[in-house]
Protein backbone atom coordinates (compact mmCIF):
# COMPACT_ATOMS: atom_id res chain seq x y z
CA UNK A 1 0.00 0.00 0.00
CA UNK A 2 2.88 2.36 0.81
CA UNK A 3 4.40 1.79 -2.62
CA UNK A 4 1.09 2.51 -4.36
CA UNK A 5 0.63 5.65 -2.23
CA UNK A 6 4.07 6.93 -3.23
CA UNK A 7 3.40 6.14 -6.88
CA UNK A 8 0.08 7.97 -6.65
CA UNK A 9 1.71 11.11 -5.20
CA UNK A 10 4.39 10.97 -7.90
CA UNK A 11 1.71 10.53 -10.58
CA UNK A 12 -0.25 13.55 -9.34
CA UNK A 13 2.92 15.66 -9.33
CA UNK A 14 3.88 14.58 -12.85
CA UNK A 15 0.36 15.27 -14.14
CA UNK A 16 0.46 18.74 -12.61
CA UNK A 17 3.81 19.43 -14.29
CA UNK A 18 2.33 18.14 -17.53
CA UNK A 19 -0.51 20.63 -17.18
CA UNK A 20 1.97 23.49 -16.89
CA UNK A 21 4.26 22.57 -19.76
CA UNK A 22 2.28 20.62 -22.36
CA UNK A 23 2.30 22.32 -25.79
CA UNK A 24 -0.99 23.51 -27.22
CA UNK A 25 0.08 22.79 -30.79
CA UNK A 26 -2.76 20.41 -31.69
CA UNK A 27 -5.43 22.28 -29.74
CA UNK A 28 -5.02 25.60 -31.53
CA UNK A 29 -3.90 26.48 -35.07
CA UNK A 30 -0.32 27.58 -35.68
CA UNK A 31 0.34 31.28 -35.47
CA UNK A 32 0.85 33.12 -38.77
CA UNK A 33 4.40 33.55 -39.96
CA UNK A 34 6.00 36.64 -38.47
CA UNK A 35 7.44 39.26 -40.85
CA UNK A 36 11.16 39.70 -41.24
CA UNK A 37 12.57 41.47 -38.19
CA UNK A 38 14.92 44.39 -38.23
CA UNK A 39 18.02 44.80 -36.12
CA UNK A 40 16.04 46.91 -33.66
CA UNK A 41 13.46 44.17 -33.35
CA UNK A 42 16.20 41.62 -32.70
CA UNK A 43 17.42 43.76 -29.83
CA UNK A 44 13.95 43.81 -28.29
CA UNK A 45 13.25 41.31 -25.53
CA UNK A 46 11.67 38.07 -26.62
CA UNK A 47 7.97 37.76 -25.97
CA UNK A 48 6.67 35.19 -23.56
CA UNK A 49 5.85 31.89 -25.19
CA UNK A 50 2.27 30.73 -25.19
CA UNK A 51 3.19 27.07 -25.70
CA UNK A 52 1.54 25.93 -22.49
CA UNK A 53 -1.92 24.80 -21.60
CA UNK A 54 -4.23 27.79 -21.29
CA UNK A 55 -7.62 26.97 -19.68
CA UNK A 56 -9.40 29.79 -21.51
CA UNK A 57 -8.60 28.04 -24.82
CA UNK A 58 -10.73 25.02 -23.97
CA UNK A 59 -9.92 21.36 -23.51
CA UNK A 60 -7.83 18.99 -25.60
CA UNK A 61 -10.96 18.34 -27.66
CA UNK A 62 -11.36 22.00 -28.59
CA UNK A 63 -9.80 21.71 -32.04
CA UNK A 64 -12.29 19.00 -33.05
CA UNK A 65 -15.30 20.40 -31.18
CA UNK A 66 -15.08 23.90 -32.63
CA UNK A 67 -14.78 22.54 -36.16
CA UNK A 68 -17.79 20.27 -35.66
CA UNK A 69 -20.19 22.52 -33.77
CA UNK A 70 -19.11 26.15 -34.21
CA UNK A 71 -21.23 28.29 -36.52
CA UNK A 72 -19.78 29.90 -39.62
CA UNK A 73 -19.81 33.29 -37.88
CA UNK A 74 -17.88 31.90 -34.92
CA UNK A 75 -15.34 30.24 -37.20
CA UNK A 76 -14.86 33.51 -39.08
CA UNK A 77 -14.37 35.37 -35.80
CA UNK A 78 -11.70 32.87 -34.72
CA UNK A 79 -9.91 33.15 -38.07
CA UNK A 80 -10.07 36.92 -37.82
CA UNK A 81 -8.43 37.02 -34.38
CA UNK A 82 -5.90 34.28 -35.18
CA UNK A 83 -4.79 35.40 -38.66
CA UNK A 84 -6.12 38.78 -39.81
CA UNK A 85 -5.39 40.79 -36.66
CA UNK A 86 -1.76 39.58 -36.22
CA UNK A 87 -1.04 40.27 -39.89
CA UNK A 88 -2.53 43.78 -39.63
CA UNK A 89 -0.48 44.50 -36.51
CA UNK A 90 2.67 43.32 -38.28
CA UNK A 91 1.93 45.62 -41.23
CA UNK A 92 1.31 48.59 -38.94
CA UNK A 93 4.55 47.99 -37.05
CA UNK A 94 6.48 47.70 -40.31
CA UNK A 95 5.01 50.99 -41.52
CA UNK A 96 3.10 49.40 -44.39
CA UNK A 97 -0.23 50.93 -45.43
CA UNK A 98 -3.39 49.30 -44.09
CA UNK A 99 -6.48 48.50 -46.11
CA UNK A 100 -9.68 50.44 -45.48
CA UNK A 101 -11.22 47.45 -43.70
CA UNK A 102 -8.21 47.00 -41.44
CA UNK A 103 -8.13 50.71 -40.58
CA UNK A 104 -11.81 50.65 -39.58
CA UNK A 105 -11.54 47.37 -37.63
CA UNK A 106 -12.25 48.15 -33.98
CA UNK A 107 -10.83 44.79 -32.89
CA UNK A 108 -7.56 45.62 -34.66
CA UNK A 109 -7.47 49.08 -33.02
CA UNK A 110 -7.76 47.57 -29.54
CA UNK A 111 -5.22 44.84 -30.28
CA UNK A 112 -2.73 47.29 -31.80
CA UNK A 113 -3.05 49.63 -28.82
CA UNK A 114 -2.44 46.72 -26.42
CA UNK A 115 0.54 45.57 -28.49
CA UNK A 116 2.03 49.07 -28.41
CA UNK A 117 1.64 49.26 -24.65
CA UNK A 118 3.18 45.82 -24.26
CA UNK A 119 6.25 46.81 -26.29
CA UNK A 120 6.66 49.97 -24.24
CA UNK A 121 6.92 47.86 -21.11
CA UNK A 122 3.61 48.96 -19.62
CA UNK A 123 1.58 46.46 -17.63
CA UNK A 124 -1.53 45.37 -19.50
CA UNK A 125 -4.94 45.07 -17.94
CA UNK A 126 -6.90 41.86 -18.15
CA UNK A 127 -9.07 43.29 -20.93
CA UNK A 128 -6.01 44.40 -22.92
CA UNK A 129 -4.48 40.92 -22.62
CA UNK A 130 -7.76 39.52 -23.91
CA UNK A 131 -7.57 41.90 -26.89
CA UNK A 132 -4.23 40.33 -27.85
CA UNK A 133 -5.33 36.71 -27.44
CA UNK A 134 -7.08 34.49 -29.96
CA UNK A 135 -10.78 34.19 -29.20
CA UNK A 136 -11.37 30.45 -29.43
CA UNK A 137 -14.88 29.08 -29.07
CA UNK A 138 -14.84 26.72 -26.07
CA UNK A 139 -18.52 26.33 -25.26
CA UNK A 140 -18.93 23.28 -27.52
CA UNK A 141 -16.14 21.14 -26.03
CA UNK A 142 -18.41 19.27 -23.61
CA UNK A 143 -20.72 18.24 -26.47
CA UNK A 144 -17.91 16.06 -27.77
CA UNK A 145 -16.20 14.61 -24.72
CA UNK A 146 -19.28 14.15 -22.51
CA UNK A 147 -20.90 11.37 -24.60
CA UNK A 148 -17.48 9.78 -25.11
CA UNK A 149 -16.86 9.79 -21.36
CA UNK A 150 -20.27 8.35 -20.53
CA UNK A 151 -19.98 5.67 -23.22
CA UNK A 152 -16.59 4.69 -21.80
CA UNK A 153 -18.09 4.50 -18.30
CA UNK A 154 -21.02 2.39 -19.53
CA UNK A 155 -18.73 0.04 -21.48
CA UNK A 156 -16.45 -0.37 -18.46
CA UNK A 157 -19.28 -1.18 -16.04
CA UNK A 158 -21.08 -3.48 -18.48
CA UNK A 159 -17.85 -5.33 -19.19
CA UNK A 160 -17.18 -5.70 -15.47
CA UNK A 161 -20.76 -6.86 -14.80
CA UNK A 162 -20.44 -9.65 -17.36
CA UNK A 163 -17.39 -10.97 -15.53
CA UNK A 164 -19.06 -11.04 -12.10
CA UNK A 165 -19.69 -14.58 -10.83
CA UNK A 166 -21.27 -16.06 -7.71
CA UNK A 167 -17.86 -17.23 -6.54
CA UNK A 168 -15.38 -14.37 -7.09
CA UNK A 169 -12.51 -15.33 -9.35
CA UNK A 170 -9.38 -13.65 -10.57
CA UNK A 171 -7.28 -11.01 -8.87
CA UNK A 172 -8.84 -8.94 -6.06
CA UNK A 173 -8.14 -5.77 -8.05
CA UNK A 174 -9.89 -7.01 -11.20
CA UNK A 175 -12.54 -4.79 -12.74
CA UNK A 176 -15.31 -7.27 -11.87
CA UNK A 177 -14.39 -7.44 -8.18
CA UNK A 178 -13.95 -3.66 -7.90
CA UNK A 179 -17.31 -2.99 -9.57
CA UNK A 180 -19.06 -5.58 -7.40
CA UNK A 181 -17.58 -4.16 -4.19
CA UNK A 182 -18.47 -0.60 -5.18
CA UNK A 183 -22.06 -1.45 -6.08
CA UNK A 184 -22.56 -3.65 -3.03
CA UNK A 185 -21.24 -0.93 -0.74
CA UNK A 186 -23.44 1.68 -2.38
CA UNK A 187 -26.49 -0.59 -2.05
CA UNK A 188 -25.79 -1.10 1.65
CA UNK A 189 -25.66 2.68 2.02
CA UNK A 190 -29.01 3.05 0.24
CA UNK A 191 -30.57 0.40 2.47
CA UNK A 192 -29.94 2.67 5.43
CA UNK A 193 -31.59 5.56 3.59
CA UNK A 194 -34.52 3.94 1.76
CA UNK A 195 -35.13 0.64 3.42
CA UNK A 196 -34.42 -2.85 2.15
CA UNK A 197 -37.09 -3.28 -0.53
CA UNK A 198 -36.79 0.12 -2.20
CA UNK A 199 -33.00 0.09 -2.06
CA UNK A 200 -32.69 -3.28 -3.78
CA UNK A 201 -35.22 -2.26 -6.40
CA UNK A 202 -33.81 1.14 -7.29
CA UNK A 203 -30.09 0.77 -6.65
CA UNK A 204 -29.39 0.41 -10.42
CA UNK A 205 -31.07 3.76 -11.14
CA UNK A 206 -29.55 5.72 -8.27
CA UNK A 207 -26.13 4.11 -8.72
CA UNK A 208 -26.20 5.17 -12.37
CA UNK A 209 -26.63 8.78 -11.26
CA UNK A 210 -23.91 8.41 -8.62
CA UNK A 211 -21.19 6.96 -10.85
CA UNK A 212 -22.08 9.21 -13.79
CA UNK A 213 -21.79 12.33 -11.66
CA UNK A 214 -18.66 11.02 -9.94
CA UNK A 215 -16.82 10.46 -13.22
CA UNK A 216 -18.16 13.73 -14.61
CA UNK A 217 -16.69 15.55 -11.60
CA UNK A 218 -13.35 13.76 -11.60
CA UNK A 219 -12.66 14.23 -15.31
CA UNK A 220 -11.86 17.87 -14.50
CA UNK A 221 -8.86 16.74 -12.43
CA UNK A 222 -7.11 15.54 -15.59
CA UNK A 223 -4.80 18.22 -17.02
CA UNK A 224 -6.28 19.78 -20.13
CA UNK A 225 -9.86 18.80 -19.30
CA UNK A 226 -12.77 20.46 -17.53
CA UNK A 227 -15.41 18.78 -15.37
CA UNK A 228 -18.53 17.81 -17.28
CA UNK A 229 -20.62 18.88 -14.27
CA UNK A 230 -19.22 22.42 -14.54
CA UNK A 231 -21.26 22.94 -17.72
CA UNK A 232 -24.73 24.28 -16.81
CA UNK A 233 -26.54 22.03 -19.29
CA UNK A 234 -25.32 18.81 -17.64
CA UNK A 235 -26.49 19.37 -14.02
CA UNK A 236 -29.78 20.77 -15.32
CA UNK A 237 -30.33 17.71 -17.53
CA UNK A 238 -29.42 15.30 -14.71
CA UNK A 239 -31.75 17.09 -12.29
CA UNK A 240 -34.65 17.03 -14.76
CA UNK A 241 -34.17 13.31 -15.44
CA UNK A 242 -34.04 12.64 -11.69
CA UNK A 243 -37.16 14.77 -11.13
CA UNK A 244 -39.16 12.93 -13.80
CA UNK A 245 -37.90 9.55 -12.57
CA UNK A 246 -39.02 10.28 -9.01
CA UNK A 247 -42.60 11.00 -10.06
CA UNK A 248 -42.79 8.01 -12.40
CA UNK A 249 -41.62 5.77 -9.54
CA UNK A 250 -44.07 7.46 -7.16
CA UNK A 251 -47.05 6.70 -9.41
CA UNK A 252 -45.80 3.16 -9.93
CA UNK A 253 -45.24 2.42 -6.23
CA UNK A 254 -48.04 4.33 -4.52
CA UNK A 255 -50.60 4.72 -7.28
CA UNK A 256 -51.88 7.87 -8.96
CA UNK A 257 -54.35 8.70 -6.18
CA UNK A 258 -51.74 8.57 -3.41
CA UNK A 259 -49.31 10.54 -5.58
CA UNK A 260 -51.91 13.24 -6.19
CA UNK A 261 -52.97 13.34 -2.52
CA UNK A 262 -49.36 14.11 -1.63
CA UNK A 263 -49.86 17.51 -3.28
CA UNK A 264 -53.32 18.01 -1.76
CA UNK A 265 -52.06 17.40 1.76
CA UNK A 266 -54.01 17.13 4.98
CA UNK A 267 -56.45 18.30 6.20
CA UNK A 268 -58.39 18.37 2.97
CA UNK A 269 -59.91 21.79 3.63
CA UNK A 270 -56.40 23.31 3.39
CA UNK A 271 -55.94 21.94 -0.13
CA UNK A 272 -56.22 25.39 -1.80
CA UNK A 273 -53.20 26.45 0.26
CA UNK A 274 -51.26 23.17 0.33
CA UNK A 275 -51.52 22.34 -3.37
CA UNK A 276 -49.65 25.39 -4.77
CA UNK A 277 -47.10 25.20 -1.95
CA UNK A 278 -46.36 21.54 -2.69
CA UNK A 279 -46.14 22.23 -6.43
CA UNK A 280 -43.63 25.02 -5.84
CA UNK A 281 -41.71 22.78 -3.45
CA UNK A 282 -41.45 20.02 -6.05
CA UNK A 283 -40.33 22.43 -8.77
CA UNK A 284 -37.61 23.76 -6.49
CA UNK A 285 -36.09 20.28 -6.10
CA UNK A 286 -34.53 20.02 -9.59
CA UNK A 287 -33.41 23.63 -9.31
CA UNK A 288 -31.63 22.99 -6.01
CA UNK A 289 -30.11 19.72 -7.28
CA UNK A 290 -28.69 21.35 -10.40
CA UNK A 291 -27.46 24.57 -8.76
CA UNK A 292 -25.79 22.74 -5.87
CA UNK A 293 -23.87 20.48 -8.23
CA UNK A 294 -23.04 23.20 -10.76
CA UNK A 295 -21.86 25.85 -8.30
CA UNK A 296 -19.66 23.51 -6.26
CA UNK A 297 -17.95 21.90 -9.25
CA UNK A 298 -17.63 25.16 -11.18
CA UNK A 299 -16.08 26.87 -8.15
CA UNK A 300 -13.57 24.07 -7.78
CA UNK A 301 -12.67 24.31 -11.49
CA UNK A 302 -12.24 28.09 -11.22
CA UNK A 303 -9.86 27.76 -8.25
CA UNK A 304 -7.75 25.12 -10.02
CA UNK A 305 -7.56 27.22 -13.19
CA UNK A 306 -6.53 30.27 -11.14
CA UNK A 307 -3.77 28.35 -9.38
CA UNK A 308 -2.48 27.00 -12.70
CA UNK A 309 -2.51 30.53 -14.10
CA UNK A 310 -0.53 31.83 -11.12
CA UNK A 311 2.08 29.13 -11.59
CA UNK A 312 2.39 29.92 -15.30
CA UNK A 313 2.57 33.67 -14.71
CA UNK A 314 5.07 33.82 -11.85
CA UNK A 315 7.28 30.75 -12.23
CA UNK A 316 9.94 30.11 -14.88
CA UNK A 317 9.53 27.19 -17.25
CA UNK A 318 12.36 25.28 -15.56
CA UNK A 319 10.60 25.46 -12.16
CA UNK A 320 7.12 23.96 -12.69
CA UNK A 321 5.85 23.91 -9.11
CA UNK A 322 2.24 22.67 -9.25
CA UNK A 323 0.35 25.11 -7.03
CA UNK A 324 -2.89 23.27 -7.76
CA UNK A 325 -2.01 19.94 -6.10
CA UNK A 326 -3.79 20.71 -2.78
CA UNK A 327 -6.91 21.72 -4.69
CA UNK A 328 -6.69 18.58 -6.82
CA UNK A 329 -6.73 16.46 -3.68
CA UNK A 330 -9.66 18.43 -2.26
CA UNK A 331 -11.38 18.23 -5.65
CA UNK A 332 -11.19 14.43 -5.48
CA UNK A 333 -13.07 14.47 -2.18
CA UNK A 334 -15.53 17.20 -3.21
CA UNK A 335 -16.31 15.40 -6.47
CA UNK A 336 -17.21 12.26 -4.52
CA UNK A 337 -19.18 14.27 -1.96
CA UNK A 338 -21.29 16.06 -4.57
CA UNK A 339 -22.11 12.78 -6.33
CA UNK A 340 -23.10 11.26 -2.98
CA UNK A 341 -25.28 14.23 -2.00
CA UNK A 342 -27.11 14.20 -5.35
CA UNK A 343 -27.79 10.46 -5.22
CA UNK A 344 -28.78 10.56 -1.52
CA UNK A 345 -31.31 13.32 -2.15
CA UNK A 346 -32.67 11.34 -5.08
CA UNK A 347 -33.07 8.30 -2.82
CA UNK A 348 -34.89 10.38 -0.21
CA UNK A 349 -37.24 11.88 -2.80
CA UNK A 350 -38.10 8.39 -4.07
CA UNK A 351 -38.66 7.15 -0.51
CA UNK A 352 -40.97 10.02 0.43
CA UNK A 353 -43.27 9.48 -2.53
CA UNK A 354 -43.11 5.67 -2.63
CA UNK A 355 -44.07 5.33 1.05
CA UNK A 356 -46.65 8.13 1.12
CA UNK A 357 -49.45 5.60 0.99
CA UNK A 358 -48.51 4.33 4.49
CA UNK A 359 -50.89 5.43 7.20
CA UNK A 360 -49.78 8.52 9.07
CA UNK A 361 -48.69 7.86 12.62
CA UNK A 362 -47.94 4.18 11.88
CA UNK A 363 -44.54 3.32 13.26
CA UNK A 364 -42.68 1.54 10.51
CA UNK A 365 -39.50 -0.31 11.39
CA UNK A 366 -37.81 -2.46 8.80
CA UNK A 367 -35.26 -5.20 9.34
CA UNK A 368 -32.91 -4.95 6.39
CA UNK A 369 -30.30 -7.40 5.21
CA UNK A 370 -27.23 -5.92 3.57
CA UNK A 371 -25.12 -7.50 0.84
CA UNK A 372 -23.00 -9.30 3.46
CA UNK A 373 -26.01 -11.01 5.02
CA UNK A 374 -26.00 -8.91 8.19
CA UNK A 375 -29.34 -7.96 9.72
CA UNK A 376 -29.86 -4.40 10.90
CA UNK A 377 -32.75 -2.03 11.60
CA UNK A 378 -33.36 0.95 9.38
CA UNK A 379 -35.63 3.91 10.01
CA UNK A 380 -38.69 4.63 8.02
CA UNK A 381 -37.53 5.98 4.69
CA UNK A 382 -39.41 9.24 5.09
CA UNK A 383 -37.39 9.97 8.23
CA UNK A 384 -34.06 9.91 6.41
CA UNK A 385 -32.30 13.24 6.49
CA UNK A 386 -29.00 14.73 5.51
CA UNK A 387 -27.00 16.62 8.06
Amino acid sequence: MTRFFRLGILGVFLMAMFALNTPRSFAQPPAPAAPATTQADDAAPAEASHGVFEPEHGTWFNAIARNLFATSEEKEEMRHSAEVIPQAIAKAEAGQPLTAEEAKDSVFAKAYKAKTLEKSGAKLTQDQEADLSVHYVTKYDFLLYTPLLWLLLAATLIGAARKIKIRPEGKPASSANIAEAALAGFQDYLIGVMGNDLARKYTPLIASFFFTILVSNWIGLIPGMTAVSAQPAIPIALALVAFISVHIIAIKEAGFKSWFMHFVGEPIWLAPLNFPLHIVGELIKPLSLSLRLLCNVFGEEAVIATLVGLAIAFLPVWLPIPFQIPMLLLGTFFGFLQALVFSTLLAIYVSIFATHHDEHGHEHVEHAVDSNGHHHIVAHSTEATIG
